[in-house]
C-alpha cells in the first residue's frame, strides 16, 4: 500500500508542471524499471481512479451541468456567476475558488497513468490472463471516457496515446480535430469491449466494466450521432449498447429515494460512480457541499421538520437550484423532495415566502457530528440507460414510449396513469426525453452535455437566449492558465 501512495503523489506532480498538458515525465513511474509485477499494475489502476475521484470533487461537474439552466445563484456569494451566466472566457475559465484548477491537467495525468498501463501491461506477467485483459480494458475504458468529457468541453485537444517522453515536441501538440479526437475515443471503447469478456461487474460497481463501458458507448455514439453527423448509423450502435447494458445485473430501485442512499452505495440501479468515503477523503471539498445549506444564512424560525433533515449544517451555498430547475416538477412527482430541498419563511398570519433551496440528492453522512459530503459521484446509473435507449429509438423511428414509462411508474407511483407517455412526433418525443432527463438526472452534473446534445442550450438556458446562432458559445474557452504554456495550441474561436 505504501508504494502505491508514493507512485499516485508522484504521478500528482504532473498536475504542477509546465507544458501543454501540464505534465512532466517521472522517471520513477515510467521506466521500466518500475513495471514487474500485477501488483505494480494494480497500483497504477489505483492511482488512476484516485485521480479521477479528484477531477469528480469540482470540474467534471462544473463542465457537465454549471453551464445549464438547472443552476444559479443561491443566498451565499455568487462565486460561480461567469458559468451559470455564460460569460466564460480566457481568463476566468481556469480560476478554482476550491480544489484542482479548472483546466484540462488532472485530465491528462489521468490519460497518462492510462498510457503507461497500457504500454506496460501486455509484457507482465499475471496469475490470471483475464486479470491482466480486464486491467488493460480498465484502462482503455478510462481513456476514452476521459477524451469524450474533454471533447464536450473544448472539442478538439492534443491526443496522448504513449507515456510522457520528455521531448518537448512529444509534449506540446497541436490541438487534433474534434473527429480525430473521437475516432481514438470509438477505438478504446472496442478495444476494452474485446477485453471485458463478461457482463458481470467483476471489480464491483466503481470500476471500469463491460455494463459501464456499454453506457459510455451508447452517450458516445448517441453525440456523434447527433453533433457529428453519424446518423442512423451511430444512433443503431448506441442503441445496442444500451441492450447490451440490460444485459447485467441492473434494474430500477422501486424508491428514487433508495438509489441516493448513503447506506445504499453500489445498489442495482449503479451502473458506475467515483468511490467516495469518509476514510479515503475525510472533509474534503465537493461540489455537493457547495450546493448544500449552511447556518448562518438560515431563517430563525425555520420549520423544525426541515431543521432536523439538515443538522448539522455544514454547506457552503455559493451556488443553488435555479428557478427553472424547482418549478420543474409536477406536484405529484416524487422526485423533487429527494432532489431539492425548499425553505420558506412564514409571516404571522401564516403567509409563505420562499427563502432559498438546496442540493438534497447528495447529502453525505453524518461523522462525529460533523456532515461530510461523501456520497459517491455517480457518472452512469440504469435510469440514464434507458432514458439514451428511448433517444436512440426515437431517432431510428421506434417507439420509446417502453422505457419513458418505465422511468415515469416510479416517479408518479400511484398517480402513474395520469402521467403515461404515449409518442407523438420525433420532435416531440425528443422534448419530452429531454425533459425527462432533465427531472431524473437533475444535479447529476449531466444536464449542460444534454442541452448541447439536443441542440437546445440556446432555447432553454436564459443567459444564452439573446445569443442564439453563437455556437462557439456551446465550447468553453482553454484557460489562459493552459494557453500560456504552449505556442502550439489554438484557442477556441470567439474566446481569443
Amino acid at each position: 500500500m505504501k508504494k502505491y501512495i508514493i507512485i499516485y503523489l508522484l504521478g500528482l506532480t504532473f498536475t504542477f508542471c509546465t507544458s501543454t498538458l501540464e505534465l512532466e515525465p517521472v522517471s520513477q513511474i515510467s521506466s521500466a524499471s518500475y513495471w514487474k509485477t500485477e501488483s505494480d499494475v494494480n497500483g497504477m489502476l489505483a492511482a488512476m481512479y484516485s485521480q479521477l475521484r479528484e477531477e469528480t470533487t469540482q470540474n467534471i461537474y462544473i463542465w457537465g451541468e454549471l453551464r445549464s439552466d438547472a443552476l444559479g445563484t443561491s443566498v451565499g456569494s455568487p462565486i460561480w456567476q461567469n458559468w451559470y451566466l455564460n460569460v466564460l472566457d480566457q481568463h476566468n475559465s481556469g480560476a478554482s475558488f476550491f480544489g484542482t484548477p479548472i483546466t484540462w491537467a488532472g485530465l491528462y495525468s489521468i490519460i497518462h497513468s492510462c498510457n503507461l498501463i497500457l504500454k506496460y501491461t501486455p509484457n507482465i506477467d499475471f496469475a490470471l490472463e483475464e486479470k491482466k485483459d480486464f486491467a488493460i480494458a480498465e484502462a482503455y475504458a478510462m481513456r476514452a471516457y476521459v477524451y469524450f468529457v474533454m471533447a464536450r468541453t473544448w472539442g478538439g485537444v492534443p491526443l496522448m496515446t504513449e507515456p510522457v517522453s520528455g521531448k518537448l515536441e512529444d509534449i506540446q501538440k497541436p490541438r487534433a480535430s474534434v473527429n480525430t479526437v473521437f475516432e481514438l475515443i470509438k477505438s478504446d471503447i472496442d478495444q476494452a469491449s474485446a477485453l471485458f469478456h463478461t457482463h458481470q461487474f467483476v471489480k464491483g460497481r466503481t470500476m471500469w466494466s463491460l455494463p459501464s463501458l456499454n453506457a459510455l458507448k451508447a452517450e458516445v455514439y448517441l453525440w456523434t450521432a447527433k453533433k457529428l453527423n453519424g446518423g442512423e448509423t451511430d444512433f443503431t450502435v448506441a442503441l445496442n449498447a444500451c441492450n447490451e447494458v440490460q444485459k447485467a445485473d441492473v434494474s430500477l430501485l422501486n424508491e428514487f429515494a433508495e438509489v441516493f442512499e448513503y447506506g445504499n452505495k453500489e445498489n442495482n440501479e449503479i451502473i458506475f460512480a467515483i468511490s467516495r468515503s469518509w476514510e479515503e477523503t475525510p472533509n474534503t471539498p465537493c461540489i455537493y457541499k457547495w450546493m448544500a445549506p449552511a447556518e448562518i444564512f438560515l431563517p430563525n424560525d425555520l420549520d423544525e421538520n426541515v431543521r432536523s433533515r439538515i443538522e448539522p449544517y455544514s454547506g457552503t451555498p455559493f451556488m443553488g437550484p435555479s428557478d427553472i430547475a424547482r418549478n420543474k416538477f409536477n406536484i405529484d412527482d416524487k422526485r423533487k423532495n429527494v432532489t431539492l430541498l425548499e425553505l420558506f419563511t412564514y409571516s404571522p398570519d401564516g403567509e409563505k415566502t420562499f427563502h432559498s433551496s438546496y442540493l438534497e440528492k447528495f447529502t453525505g453522512t453524518v461523522v462525529s457530528g460533523v456532515r461530510d459530503y461523501t456520497d459517491d459521484y455517480i457518472i452512469y446509473r440504469y435510469a440514464d440507460v434507458l432514458l439514451m435507449k428511448a433517444e436512440a429509438k426515437n431517432a431510428l423511428d421506434q417507439d420509446p414510449s417502453h422505457e419513458i414509462n418505465e422511468i415515469r411508474k416510479r416517479a408518479y407511483g400511484e398517480k402513474y396513469q395520469d402521467y403515461t407517455f404515449v409518442a407523438g412526433s420525433k420532435v416531440q418525443n425528443d422534448e419530452e426525453i429531454l425533459n425527462e432527463r432533465f427531472l431524473e438526472l437533475m444535479f447529476e452534473g449531466k444536464r449542460w452535455w444534454d442541452l448541447v446534445r439536443f441542440d437546445k442550450a440556446f432555447d432553454l438556458v436564459p443567459s444564452l437566449q439573446d445569443k442564439k446562432g453563437q455556437d462557439n458559445l456551446l465550447l468553453f474557452p482553454i484557460p489562459i492558465e493552459t494557453m500560456s504554456l504552449n505556442d502550439n495550441l489554438e484557442q477556441n474561436p470567439g474566446f481569443e
